[in-house]
């Protein structure tokens, strides 16, 4: 599920939920309400690629692949 995909690679990053937000270029609140699922993820691939490197994931790697995915599947 991509809240908890999400969530866990920005705690074992130790990046707070501000921090987070800053360097993906997202509200902290709106933000907070995706990872505890009262929002459903973003779908624009621009933003989901700014999340993805925030989280210091490469473009087109597995793992930011999965993340895109998840979040398509969890609208």
């Amino acid at each position: 599920m991509f809240r908890k995909l999400v969530k866990k690679l920005r705690t074992e990053k130790r990046l707070g939920l501000r921090e987070f937000c800053l360097a993906a270029g997202y509200d902290p609140s709106n933000w907070s309400k995706i990872e505890r699922g009262v929002l459903a993820p973003p779908q624009d691939e621009k933003v989901l690629l700014r999340v993805a490197s925030a989280l210091g994931l490469a473009e087109g790697s597995k793992l930011c692949n999965e993340l895109i995915d998840l979040a398509k599947i969890s609208a």
